[in-house]
């Protein structure tokens, strides 16, 4: 199906900074914080745990123009593994998709007079929800954002919407996650609870972020297939372009069939041996190599192919080390546990819903500084289960705000790996994430202030 925008199917708006700009700038604003904000430190213990009552203010760090400059190859270095599971995982997708292994698959799956387009988006939007929950992909999810192009391709829709049936089921399955192994078993042992406790209100809250999620999801499926010139602008134009394929035959059920056990390989190894984005990246590129025999591809092809799908993936790379760099230069500058000390005082005076409430948003600017929810939890979990014995709440409530006030703003932050990650993929600005997923991030706020008032009402526990 070919596609060709016109003048009046573009819309005109005004310029509005990129990802990668808006990143540099805050980049910029956390350099000059290092100048004006106290540095200061809280002891720790020997597994990194804070000890709360220890902050004290120590001689400032400020963070110079050239720290600054060097912050942005740190950030690309202490992303390495990630930004590597993504290259192997976009060259492995393209020479898999090189003779229509997914596309021409997934094509006939979602036939255009039926339904089943929407049982394939609901398909991948269940899978990477419950993995999330289980704590098997969550940040790894950034990986598989090159197959998102390819759903794109295969159900004619644009590449945000794409992106989306990734990237929010895996973000509200991390936000009400019931067996997350690093930071909810994290949080709930500095907290003093047992393991895992409280699954069955937290499986609840899935369910309904889950369903929330989808039907958004479908619903932008719906609009964008039966209305005429959804796209808009030229990067979602371009994702309908032609591409000669192969007749379908049984080499493209095979070759689906070895990309499937591949994907079943890594997340059979990641429950039982803690595989992480390293195992993935070999589990994707065995699937080049399975599809390379299949099909029979010459190799100097293949190489190209797989080359090819990793350049187009370089604006990701650079969006993801730039995100990290801010970490870095407010880890320099020692500025984040006195933001820390700082926000310990937001529920002072409050009712007990109030005061759930503003943990809920402490964590959520919390999670503005330290992209890591383990991190996360080791820094803020310390301050913030002594303040609900004091705030009449339970502890319970306290690692349920620090999930949500995480999970959520996930979606919202520019120091998100996963959005920017997912916007760059997009090829969108903030500006339209904004505006495409208005009314959908307002829901999940709604549905976090109702699940923090229920949990306090109910004694959650």
């Amino acid at each position: 199906m070919t596609v060709t925008a016109t003048h009046t199917q573009i819309r005109t708006r005004r310029w509005t900074p990129d990802v990668l700009t808006i990143l540099l700038a805050i980049l910029a604003l956390c350099a000059i914080a290092t100048y004006v904000v106290p540095a200061g430190k809280f002891q720790t213990d020997e597994h990194g745990i804070i000890l709360p009552g220890t902050f004290e203010i120590i001689p400032s760090t400020p963070v110079n123009p050239m720290a600054v400059l060097t912050s942005l190859h740190t950030g690309l270095v202490e992303s390495a593994p990630i930004i590597f599971g993504i290259l192997f995982t976009g060259g492995a997708l393209a020479v898999l998709d090189s003779r229509g292994a997914l596309t021409l698959v997934v094509q006939r799956l979602a036939s255009r007079s039926g339904s089943n387009r929407y049982l394939v988006a609901s398909a991948v939007m269940l899978f990477f929800g419950v993995c999330s929950a289980l704590g098997t992909i969550t940040s790894e999810v950034i990986a598989f954002l090159p197959l998102a192009l390819v759903l794109a391709r295969a159900l004619e829709i644009s590449r945000l919407t794409a992106v989306m049936t990734l990237m929010l089921p895996a973000s509200i399955g991390y936000a009400a996650s019931f067996l997350n192994p690093s930071s909810l078993a994290l949080a709930q042992t500095i907290a003093g609870l047992p393991l895992f406790s409280g699954a069955l209100f937290r499986v609840v809250l899935f369910g309904t972020l889950q369903v929330v999620t989808m039907a958004f999801v479908l619903w932008r499926i719906r609009r964008e297939t039966r209305e005429t010139g959804f796209a808009a602008d030229e990067g979602d134009l371009a994702v309908h372009a032609d591409r000669p394929f192969p007749p379908f035959g049984w080499r493209h059920v095979l070759a689906l069939a070895a990309f499937v056990a591949c994907l079943a390989l890594f997340v059979t190894g990641t429950v039982l041996y803690g595989w992480g984005v390293g195992e993935m990246a070999a589990c994707f590129v065995l699937s080049a190599v399975l599809v390379t025999a299949i099909f029979g591809i010459p190799m100097r092809e293949v190489h190209d192919t797989f080359i090819g799908g990793m350049r187009d993936l370089m604006w990701v790379v650079l969006v993801i080390g730039t995100a990290r760099a801010i970490a870095v230069v407010l880890s320099d500058g020692q500025i984040l546990d006195t933001i820390v000390s700082a926000l310990g005082t937001l529920a002072d005076g409050l009712s007990p819903i109030g005061s759930a409430l503003a943990l809920t948003v402490g964590g959520g600017i919390i999670n503005f500084f330290i992209g890591s929810g383990t991190g996360q939890a080791a820094l803020t979990m310390p301050i913030i289960a002594p303040l609900t014995d004091v705030m009449g709440i339970t502890r319970q409530v306290g690692v349920l705000s620090f999930q949500l006030g995480d999970g959520i703003t996930n979606l919202v932050y520019p120091t998100s790996s996963v959005l920017v990650a997912g916007l760059a993929t997009a090829g969108v600005s903030f500006g339209r994430w904004f505006r495409e997923a208005g009314w959908y991030l307002l829901t999940l706020v709604i549905i976090a202030i109702a699940a923090m008032t229920i949990a306090v009402l109910i004694g959650y526990n």
